[in-house]
């Protein structure tokens, strides 16, 4: 037993329970002696319920009418509907699991739903992440050929569903290897692969993204500057033959950071959740962090989308 009062398998470096733990481990986290960790799970969670179900509801009501049937707009919805469910299913056991610790190791029905709520956690982390992926894929498409290389409405909704699919595979796989085949760290076994190859995609876009955003820009430049200027009122030559540069207000390029935006608050916010979880064997809930990106996305879509914006603003005000 080390010092955190937890024990230590042979061939791993942590115990892991607190995704999932497994019934023989009964041991007391060291987390039992942080009171304040008690009222601040009360707080966090009243929070995130109101502001994040209102907020994602919202969201996804909006969405769902919109008359527009784009593949970006499929992808919020999906990833709203992921928030609602997270801060409506989720986040009201936060407090429970913090304030009766010692329930969750020793009743069992309290540990079954202990293990069910991290591996749904774990889902909708998944699900959440090849959203983000495929919303980046779309933009480049976007940005980079036009209307001929937007991922179409129908074709999105088929996406979704494979995601879908694909989250669950990979959750069954860690509950197989962590509850059957009792492997070493199944955490990061499991989810190596979809995680990487979406970060990877995430960030290979939005660079392609930004570079190709810069290379436009500067040849509508050049393609201004090198237009002849005639001083005479009867030259038709004029500006209006040069491309329209993209301006940093226009749509998609709205869009674009407002992704982007909301690509960045996921990160940062289930960084230190991944850290945590993996180093020191904290249980996720415990890294409030997480709740931020379930609550901030409805905000960041009233900030940057003005459609959303006059939506909220005639039920509010």
């Amino acid at each position: 037993m080390d010092k955190a009062g937890t024990t230590s398998s042979p061939d791993s470096d942590v115990t892991e329970w607190s995704i999932a733990p497994p019934s023989h481990q009964l041991q007391w986290p060291f987390w039992l002696s942080l009171r304040w960790l008690f009222p601040l799970a009360l707080v966090v969670t009243i929070i995130g319920v109101i502001l994040g179900g209102i907020g994602n509801s919202l969201t996804v009501h909006h969405y769902y009418k919109e008359r527009k049937k784009r593949a970006t707009n499929v992808f919020i919805l999906t990833l709203a509907i992921v928030d609602l469910l997270t801060c409506l299913l989720l986040f009201p056991w936060m407090p429970l699991f913090v304030y009766h610790p010692k329930l969750v190791l020793t009743e069992s029905w309290l540990s079954t739903l202990h293990k069910i709520w991290g591996y749904t956690l774990m889902f909708f982390i998944l699900k959440s992440l090849y959203l983000l992926a495929m919303m980046s894929i779309d933009r480049y498409n976007a940005i980079g050929d036009g209307l001929r290389a937007r991922i179409s409405y129908n074709l999105s909704r088929i996406i979704v569903l494979i995601g879908f699919m694909g989250s669950v595979f990979f959750t069954v796989l860690y509950i197989w290897l962590r509850e059957i085949v009792g492997t070493s760290k199944p955490l990061l076994k499991a989810f190596i692969v979809p995680q990487v190859s979406a970060i990877v995609t995430i960030l290979v876009m939005y660079a392609r993204i930004y570079n190709l955003l810069n290379k436009k820009h500067l040849q509508v430049g050049t393609a201004l500057y090198s237009i002849p200027r005639s001083t005479t009122q009867d030259s038709g030559v004029g500006l209006s033959v040069a491309p329209p540069p993209m301006k940093k207000n226009s749509p998609k390029v709205k869009t674009i950071q407002m992704l982007s935006f909301i690509t960045v608050i996921f990160f940062v916010t289930f960084s230190p959740v991944y850290v945590l979880v993996l180093t020191l064997d904290v249980p996720p809930y415990l890294v409030f962090t997480y709740v931020v990106n379930h609550v901030t996305n409805p905000i960041v879509y009233y900030i940057m989308n003005p459609a959303f914006k006059k939506e909220i603003r005639a039920v509010f005000l």
